[in-house]
């Protein structure tokens, strides 16, 4: 099950209480912060980063998305 909240400053928090591969995961933590990669390329314009792991005694993964903030040249 996935749940998606959207917090007061408009930003998302992701939170995803089943994970097919937690098991890899268990042994391979760099596999989780490429799914948060993997969001961030998928919505154009956002950041995303990693709240809480299932593989830390969390009871999901929990992901924040927001808009990435004009760099000023």
């Amino acid at each position: 099950m996935t749940e998606l909240r959207e917090n007061e400053d408009g930003s998302f928090l992701l939170e995803q209480y089943h994970c097919p591969i937690r098991s890899i995961a268990s042994n391979h933590k760099d596999i989780c912060t490429l799914e948060a990669e993997l969001f961030e390329s998928l919505i154009d314009g956002s950041y995303v980063s990693m709240c809480s792991f299932m593989t830390v005694d969390s009871n999901c993964c929990s992901f924040l998305i927001g808009k990435r903030k004009a760099v000023l040249k």
